[in-house]
């Protein structure tokens, strides 16, 4: 996590609508911790001579950026760089998706109607942080919704809104679109953290493929809680049914996961953290843990708007991700050709059309790190 020696970037003036995404863009004149402005296009891969070890050390290169097989990766990541792509046609993947699973949530009326989070949360004077917060649409939510907390995102990459200033005819300073209350810090989650806030709320959504050490993650969001404070996991399983006997999942789906799995184990890390996601929370130390299991549906098959939106939104989610998170996983981890991905990806894709009752599997996990006086059961 940080310390005084982060990188912090303010949010972007863009509308938050997910097709204007198309013209958001890492900023190569991000503030450096050493030397000048990073251009985007200068793909020299011996910038820095050792992977990051602590925060500083990561923020010092947050800005570079590598493209490989068409697409844009966050280079000098531990070492190397991060497997999935942090260009334009991902930041509008994850905006089109925010905005599908927050509006399917805040249509069950639960929880205040918002879709933001589940956990009985009053952050009003107090500090959340959105772990790997990406384009920084559901701190920007919450920092909208709650006016009086202190919302900080983190991320490898610097691909939020940067805040807007004006001043109007009363010589009022106002913000544009991102609120004055959330914060963008460029951070490595993986590294041990440093920051000595300790927070309300803490947020992961979808870091399926990404972590390689789940247990010391969640025991440093344990560590990083003030007493009481709530952690929520959301993530998306790799657990497809289908109520339409005649589709087989043994197919070109089943295939896809399993070659994803293959890859993602050469890397150290784990595609799929929903089983045991609950078991490594309990063992943290943490109390009143709870999990949901959502089925979604994919594809535009449920007869109801509200699962019919959420259905296209999750097929697109997947289908759009298929060619950034094969790219490098598959054809570099693997040694497949592009053909032969694309081919696989191209099967994958035709089940999630058809209309075959398909569904998914979407885990959410709330619990609470026990007040002061009281010990974790």
């Amino acid at each position: 996590m940080t310390d005084g020696n982060s990188t912090v970037v303010d949010g972007d003036p863009a509308m938050r609508s997910p097709d204007d995404y198309s013209i958001l863009d890492v900023d190569p004149y991000m503030p450096q911790i050493n030397g000048p402005p990073v251009h985007e296009d200068d793909e020299d891969s011996t910038y820095g001579e050792a992977p990051p070890t602590t925060t500083t050390s990561m923020c010092s290169t947050a800005a570079r950026c590598i493209t490989k097989h068409g697409r844009r990766y966050e280079f000098h990541y531990q070492g190397g760089f991060y497997p999935f792509p942090n260009d334009a046609a991902e930041q509008q993947r994850l905006a089109a998706f925010h905005h599908h699973i927050t509006e399917y949530h805040a249509s069950s009326g639960s929880n205040g109607g918002h879709g933001l989070h589940f956990a009985p949360i009053r952050p009003n004077g107090k500090s959340v942080l959105d772990m790997g917060t990406g384009t920084g649409d559901w701190a920007i939510d919450m920092g909208k919704l709650y006016r009086g907390a202190v919302i900080i995102g983190t991320d490898l990459s610097p691909i939020q809104r940067r805040k807007e200033v004006s001043i109007d005819a009363r010589s009022i300073l106002s913000y544009d679109k991102v609120p004055v209350n959330v914060e963008w810090i460029m951070d490595d989650l993986e590294l041990e953290w440093v920051d000595p806030t300790l927070y309300h709320y803490i947020h992961c959504r979808n870091f399926g493929g990404s972590i390689k050490d789940w247990p010391r993650l969640i025991r440093q969001v344990h560590e990083g809680l003030e007493p009481g404070g709530w952690v929520e996991f959301h993530e998306l399983s790799t657990d497809f049914t289908s109520d339409d006997e005649t589709i087989g999942l043994n197919t070109g789906l089943a295939k896809l996961i399993s070659v994803l799995n293959e890859a993602c184990k050469k890397t150290g890390r784990i595609l799929d953290p929903t089983p045991r996601l609950k078991d490594w929370i309990v063992e943290a130390g943490f109390s009143s843990v709870q999990q949901h299991n959502i089925k979604l549906p994919v594809g535009d098959w449920p007869e109801n708007r509200r699962d019919k939106d959420i259905g296209v939104g999750v097929r697109e989610y997947i289908s759009d991700g298929l060619q950034g998170m094969t790219a490098v996983l598959v054809r570099e981890e693997l040694g497949w050709s592009e053909d032969k991905v694309e081919e696989l990806c191209a099967q994958a894709r035709a089940i999630m059309s058809l209309h075959a009752r398909l569904s998914i599997d979407y885990t959410i996990v709330i619990a609470q790190k026990a007040p002061r006086d009281y010990p974790a059961v």
